[in-house]
């Protein structure tokens, strides 16, 4: 029977929150608008929406790591697709071992409301968290057969739920033709005994329909107030390869349909949030309607790490300790009440009991050299995600420190001295860069970044007719490379060359037009030589490639004060501050227009 939360001023509300991992967003909006996602459809019709800005690295489980969390990689800890194992003894995948903050459901069970989460990305196993919770292990399909199909050991939470909740599952195999032809109408022409499509197509499914199947019994059976819920069905779908139009169209129609039957279930009194992230790309979409959430509003500057704080103050609550987000007044209507902040424990790793009582009786373990590489393999993916997400943030320093033992650890991996010699670069540390131009041009003889590095190193030597020849002959190889050419202009902006580096950087764009370091780079360029309208252009296109960007907003801010659109170059200089407070000239710049817009209300009186 579902339980009725009481209403009344000390009561709080329910909260769905339903999340699309590898969603389409171009399609749900269309879908929307033509009918096909009805209930998305209302949201986004009479509720507060709007596009959610993700930050690099652009990978499920450290996005929705963020969104649950409010921080970037480096604080929450959820970086790569493995973590090392308590025992040490190898990896397993990344779950719950990895989070050091806590996420927003242990600030509601904290503060003591029911929560449920279901299929949230990196969360098994289930029973190292408060409230209940499925971890994404409970849906997965394997074994050929349902009877060759055992539960995972620790994938609900808490344990008395595993009884009921194991039979609710439905393998791949159970799906008649009949309940695919939707996904893949085509079905039929196929050869099931040689393709592997349909039987992937059919586990996807099945995952889906068990990943509903268990929410919606909680949604009747618990009480809760907070549910939490993630579909990846177009994840998989691209994962498999079996992404075609039609089958895509019918995952987003099919989360539709759930996302009604959860709001059903969860009665009139309930608050429901709706996230999309895609599986490529910088931009997600967030809808949300309810008491207190503003109606029939779209909002701009929205991003993942805006989520879980914005979600725990429309119910008064707060982290104890501050994120990369924060509430964003604009969702609200009226503006919330001043939050409490609620204190939370992540619990250490666990170690191993059975290798601990090994070492208590002398015995030393060794990593084998297929361990000690899978554990250095994994270190340094968590490193380089970790640096992606410090760089487009703007942290050259904290991102610079993890490659640097990323390179230790790999140094024959193509990424990582990339990476390093582009964060050496944005901190003009081009003798730095010295030793690492001799790796690359024996790791890539014919790509540019070893005479590209060893030519820097050289000009910042103030050896300018040494360094010539190996800057030559990088532009030449790297022609038709856009990172290239973006390295070749940040040397010449270093070396104050400002002509070649407009050339650079116009060819950056012409090969990569999304290159937002490029774009901004560009427009401090047109700024100098007073090129205005050019220069706001491509600031503005900088902003919505990737919102999180302080300097971009700085400059736009000095574009804007310059063209005499003072009020907008105070929001503008603002965000940059509040993006980065440190940023010292987009303070000068905000007391400066600060100061040009009171004198200008002083005239009109």
């Amino acid at each position: 029977m579902l339980r009725q939360w009481e209403s009344g001023d000390n009561a709080m509300r329910r909260l769905l929150i339903v999340g699309l991992d590898g969603a389409d967003i171009a399609g749900m909006q269309a879908w929307a608008d033509a009918g096909e996602m009805p209930q998305l459809a209302r949201m986004l019709e009479n509720g507060v929406s709007g596009d959610l800005a993700l930050v690099p690295p652009f990978q499920p489980l450290p996005v929705w790591a963020g969104i649950a969390t409010g921080c970037r990689p480096r604080a929450h800890g959820v970086a790569g697709t493995r973590e090392a194992r308590a025992d040490g003894g190898g990896v397993q995948p990344t779950g719950r071992a990895s989070w050091r903050r806590p996420a927003f459901w242990e600030v509601f069970e904290a503060a003591g409301a029911p929560t449920v989460v279901v299929n949230w990305p990196a969360t098994q196993p289930a029973t190292d968290w408060p409230g209940t919770v499925i971890d994404p292990t409970y849906p997965a399909v394997t074994g050929p057969s349902f009877d060759d199909w055992p539960l995972p050991p620790d994938c609900v939470s808490p344990t008395t739920h595993r009884d009921a909740l194991r039979n609710l599952r439905r393998h791949g195999s159970e799906l008649g033709g009949g309940e695919l032809l939707d996904f893949m109408p085509h079905l039929a022409e196929l050869d099931q005994a040689s393709d592997p499509r349909p039987q992937q197509l059919a586990s996807a499914v099945a995952a889906t329909a068990n990943v509903h199947a268990v929410a919606t019994a909680l949604a009747e059976s618990q009480d809760w107030q907070v549910l939490a819920v993630v579909h990846d069905l177009p994840r998989q779908l691209l994962a498999g390869g079996l992404a075609e139009p039609t089958a895509t169209q019918t995952a987003h129609r099919l989360f539709d349909m759930m996302l009604a039957r959860l709001l059903e279930l969860a009665g009139p009194a309930c608050d429901v949030v709706v996230l999309a992230c895609p599986a490529a790309g910088t931009r997600g979409l967030f809808a949300a309607q309810g008491d207190g959430l503003a109606a029939d509003r779209m909002v701009h500057g929205l991003s993942l790490f805006d989520v879980a704080p914005s979600l725990l103050a429309l119910h008064e609550l707060a982290f104890a300790s501050l994120g990369d987000g924060s509430a964003v007044d604009a969702l609200f209507d009226p503006p919330p009440a001043p939050a409490r902040a609620v204190a939370t424990t992540v619990p250490a790793p666990k170690a191993c009991a059975f290798e601990a009582d090994l070492t208590a009786i002398g015995y030393a373990a060794k990593e084998t050299p297929a361990q000690a590489k899978a554990l250095a393999e994994a270190r340094v993916e968590t490193l380089w995600q970790t640096a992606e997400a410090d760089l487009a943030l703007g942290d050259v320093d904290a991102a610079r420190g993890a490659l640097e033992e990323a390179w230790t650890l790999a140094p024959d991996d193509p990424r990582v001295p990339l990476l390093l010699a582009r964060a050496r670069a944005l901190q003009g540390d081009w003798q730095a860069n010295a030793a690492l131009a001799d790796a690359l041009s024996a790791r890539f003889p014919d790509a540019p970044w070893g005479p590209l590095v060893q030519g820097a190193a050289l000009a910042a030597e103030g050896q300018a007719e040494a360094a010539r020849s190996h800057l030559d002959k990088a532009d030449t190889l790297g022609r038709e490379d856009a990172l290239a050419q973006f390295f070749l202009a940040k040397l010449a902006l270093y070396l104050r060359q400002t002509g070649t580096a407009e050339r650079h950087l116009r060819q950056a764009l012409a090969l990569r037009a999304d290159l937002v370091e490029a774009l901004v780079d560009l427009a401090t360029v047109l700024i100098e030589g007073d090129h205005l309208d050019e220069a706001q252009q491509l600031l503005q296109r900088a902003i919505a490639a990737r919102y999180f960007n302080a300097e971009a907003h700085l400059r736009l801010g000095q574009v804007q004060a310059r063209r005499g659109f003072l009020v907008e170059a105070q929001r503008s200089l603002q965000t940059a501050l509040r993006q980065k407070p440190d940023l010292s000239e987009a303070g000068a710049w905000l007391e400066r227009t600060s100061l040009a817009i009171r004198a200008e209300a002083g005239r009109e009186l």
